[in-house]
């Protein structure tokens, strides 16, 4: 089975996650959540989409701080969506926004940018 970048992304992260401080791991995720941001938010279809991915697959990944991550999940989605009424980012965000529902933890965040 062929391994997505994306895979190898969140693999990444928690290798960092074992290996590196909380301080410096925090630092890697605040870079990395700025730089998805900057792609939910790009004015290119293929970077919209990419940047969706990625947010859905930092869903399962490791963090220094949980509940962050899902606010910064749950913010980049929220200003995608606002901005955003394409048929592919809308069913993207969709997806992203049922693996987080699937947590207990982030039922909140779900339905706080489904009742938007």
């Amino acid at each position: 089975m062929a391994t997505t970048p994306l895979a190898t992304e969140t693999a990444f992260v928690g290798v960092l996650a074992r290996e590196t401080s909380l301080e410096e791991l925090a630092a890697v995720e605040s870079e990395l959540f700025t730089n998805v941001f900057l792609l939910v938010n790009s004015s290119d279809d293929i970077e919209e989409l990419a940047g969706v991915a990625a947010l859905s697959a930092m869903i399962s990944a490791a963090s220094a701080d949980e509940e962050r991550k899902y606010i910064e999940i749950s913010n980049s989605l929220s200003m995608g969506l606002r901005t955003n009424s394409s048929y592919d980012f809308l069913a993207a965000a969709a997806a992203a926004l049922g693996r987080m529902a699937r947590g207990a933890a982030n039922v909140d965040y779900v339905e706080f940018e489904v009742v938007l």
